[in-house]
């Protein structure tokens, strides 16, 4: 590791910054390594994570007992499981491992997962969304984060400004929770990269018979079924036959249809002539021959309107008085 060191970032204890590289051990080889703004952190091949750097918020989900030395490698003991990836953003952290997925650190906008009411974890706890898919690859911007499941489902969460969370045109909210990313059901996504205000996704088609959808129950899945017109879906009871969505797990032809876009619900309401109850029908019940109504007769031809009366004739203004003095014109001026 090279660079600055004044947090401690690089892991080079007391050293103040490193301009050629520098070997940082533990003692045990080392399969995974991630960068934040003021943190770094590892996972070695045996599964043990490792945060250093700047100590603030609990981004590096150190005990006490332990951040008098977040200048070197620290051990995080409240991961449960195995450890296989970690992600540093700009003040959290987030690891995937064979038991789930943890976040720690500063959660203002959401970027832990945890929902509405946790804006800061010092110790790392589990994002328990995922249920039903296993989390495969997770990414970190400096205030969002990106979440893979085993089935190339795309998850995000956090900062949503500059509509980065990729979840529309119409939705650039704080995720507090993970979200679907619907735009990417048709496609099995193998890779995401979070930048500072931005997302990157590596992804494929999707291959229906190959690659089946493993859904949460509480997924919404609307852009994807708008977009395709509910084709994707077709009869609901026969979903996993026909469609290109293939459902496994524990999700239910059920659960898929109260999710199935909330929005074109919406806008079927909204389309509806119901929705203004009956006092707003003006117009006539069609009957049979509502196309080509009979011509009216002479009982129902509307009396001639009355003559129009001609314009008074103008007056010279010789001829009239002035009531407010005595001159008067004798010109032949007339007054319209």
């Amino acid at each position: 590791m090279w660079g600055d060191n004044a947090e401690g970032q690089i892991g080079l204890g007391k050293e103040g910054n490193a301009t050629t590289p520098q070997e940082v051990s533990v003692g045990q080889p080392v399969a995974w390594v991630s960068c934040g703004y003021y943190h770094s952190a590892f996972v070695t091949v045996g599964g043990g994570l490792y945060t250093f750097g700047e100590r603030d918020s609990g981004k590096l989900g150190l005990g006490t007992d332990q951040l008098s030395g977040h200048r070197t490698p620290q051990l995080v003991r409240g991961v449960n499981g195995r450890a296989t990836q970690v992600a540093c953003g700009g003040g959290h952290t987030v690891v995937l491992t064979e038991e789930g997925v943890y976040t720690f650190g500063l959660g203002q906008f959401g970027q832990l997962g945890h929902g509405t009411f946790v804006f800061e974890s010092r110790q790392p706890h589990t994002v328990d969304h995922f249920r039903t898919g296993r989390a495969a690859r997770v990414s970190c911007g400096e205030n969002h984060t990106a979440v893979i499941t085993e089935s190339g489902l795309l998850y995000t969460f956090g900062d949503g400004r500059h509509g980065k969370l990729g979840l529309g045109e119409e939705n650039f909210a704080n995720q507090f929770k993970p979200t679907l990313c619907p735009r990417f059901l048709q496609y099995h996504v193998q890779a995401a990269s979070c930048g500072g205000c931005h997302l990157v996704v590596l992804a494929r088609p999707r291959d229906p018979h190959r690659d089946p959808l493993t859904l949460e129950d509480d997924d919404v899945t609307e852009d994807y079924l708008e977009r395709a017109g509910l084709e994707a879906l077709g009869d609901t009871t026969s979903t996993t036959a026909n469609n290109a969505i293939t459902t496994t797990g524990s999700l239910s032809t059920s659960t898929l249809q109260r999710s199935l876009s909330a929005r074109v619900r919406r806008r079927e309401r909204e389309r509806s002539p119901d929705q203004f109850g009956a006092t707003l029908r003006t117009l006539p019940a069609r009957t049979p021959g509502y196309l080509n109504p009979p011509l009216p007769g002479p009982a129902h031809t509307a009396p001639a309107p009355p003559p129009r009366l001609a314009p008074p004739t103008a007056l010279p203004l010789a001829h009239r008085q002035v009531h407010n003095g005595t001159h008067r014109h004798h010109q032949g001026t007339y007054l319209l």
